[in-house]
Order: structure tokens, then sequence, then C-alpha cells
């Protein structure tokens, strides 16, 4: 393995370790509406969240819109499409082997996918991109280090909001459209661009 990947796997690991340990219960309305969403497609198969969003519901939430006699989250999708497969794995796995996921960790997993887990990508797309423009490897990690724990980055990196999923999503395509190792822009690399540029759209239109 290259001092490349072997730097870009432990700033992963790092990250995720990181992140994983501060993950707590406590959720907020913008977020519960997002996980509403997700959970009204995959176990009622509606866009609609009635009986989730009450205060005494599990997931109660005021990001919501009324509309023809249904509550429905208002809140941009992105990240709600992306925990949907997510959580249908996960309620096959539960089907699989006899057993029900408690609601903690529904919430814990999913807000590892759409929000750890595509931070701690962000962190070695830009620790790449800096190697490519001439930073020294070190000097380049701490800068790293510094602009995600001296941030507001690293706290939504632990709950199910917008900004690291689409933070991710924009690095991703600024990665493919510098990546000096690609001789010309292809029709596949310019397709994943547009892709990952309008996901990021969806994640927050910000």
């Amino acid at each position: 393995m290259s001092w490349t990947r072997l730097g870009a796997v432990a700033i992963f690991a790092a990250a995720m370790l990181t992140m994983g340990s501060f993950h707590q219960e406590h959720t907020t309305w913008n977020v519960n509406s997002r996980m509403a969403l997700v959970f009204a497609v995959v176990e009622r198969g509606t866009f609609a969240i009635d009986g989730y969003d009450g205060d005494r519901d599990i997931l109660p939430t005021m990001d919501k819109a009324l509309y023809n006699g249904h509550v429905y989250s208002h809140t941009v999708f992105g990240v709600s499409l992306l925990g949907v497969p997510v959580y249908a794995a996960m309620r096959a796995t539960g089907r699989l082997f006899g057993f029900e996921w408690p609601l903690r960790w529904k919430i814990y997993v999913l807000r590892m996918v759409c929000a750890s887990i595509p931070a701690a990508v962000s962190l070695v797309l830009i620790w790449l991109m800096m190697i490519q423009s001439g930073a020294a490897p070190r000097r380049a990690m701490f800068g790293v280090a510094v602009a995600f724990a001296g941030s507001l980055w690293f706290g939504y990196s632990t709950i199910a909001m917008p900004y690291s999923l689409g933070i991710a999503a924009c690095l991703g395509a600024t990665y493919l459209l510098l990546d000096p190792a690609a001789s010309r822009l292809t029709t596949r690399r310019a397709l994943a661009i547009g892709l990952l540029g309008g996901f990021a759209m969806i994640c927050d239109l910000i």
C-alpha cells in the first residue's frame, strides 16, 4: 500500500472513530423531519409522515407541512433519499434474523451513513487535493484537521443534517474535475460530476 493510500485510510479511520464516539440520542425538529420521511417511505410506502411527527410520536417535529389532510416533511430531501435504502436494508436484516432494531440504533446508523461517512470521505478528498496541489502530506493533514475540528462542520457530521452530505458531493465533483490522472473529460466522468453536483443541490440548496 502506497503512503498516499495509507494516509487516506488513516484519516478516514480517525475521523470515523472520532465522529462515532460523539453521536448522541438527542435529535432536532429538522433531523426528525428527515428521518420521519425515511421511516414513512420504507415502512408504509408513502411520503406522508402522519403518525411519526406528533409530540408523543417517535420523531416529533414542527418542520412539516399540511397538505390535503396529510403531513409531509418540508425539508430538502437529499439526506432522506440516501437514508431510504439504508433503512430498508436494516429492516430486511432484522426480518432475516428475527429482531427489531431499537430506535436509537436506527437513528445512529442513519446518522453514520448520511453524515459521518460523507464527512470522513470529504476529509480524505481535501487531503488528496491538497497533496496534488503541492502541499506537504503532514501539513495537509494538519490543515484538514484544523478545518474540520475548528468549525461547525464537525458538529454537523454527527447529526443527519444536509451539510456533510452536500459537502461530500461537492468535493467529489471537484476531485473528479481536477483529477490530474485524467487526461481528458470523458462522458462518464462528466456524468458523474453532474450527478454529484445535482445531488449536492438536493441536499442543501444553499
